[in-house]
């Protein structure tokens, strides 16, 4: 049971380190503020991590928009 358990926790952290690295390579963010637009995202729920799949799902299609990612880096939680 312990190993589902860290397979599940392993495949949520890769999909964030993939949402985490897309941000970064589309809008030139460093990685601290990358994350940071994870946690502003994931607090307005228009993000979904798959923890089966191991990847990200947005709501939207404007949430990824440059300009969008990059106010959300500059919103205070």
């Amino acid at each position: 049971m312990r190993q589902a358990f860290r397979d599940i926790a392993q495949r949520i952290e890769t999909a964030e380190t993939k949402f985490v690295a897309y941000v970064v390579e589309q809008t030139g963010m460093t990685t601290r503020e990358a994350e940071h637009v994870l946690r502003v995202f994931k607090k307005c729920r228009v993000i979904k991590i798959d923890a089966v799949m191991g990847q990200w799902d947005i709501k939207h299609g404007a949430y990824l928009d440059v300009e969008v990612m990059r106010r959300a880096a500059k919103t205070e939680l």
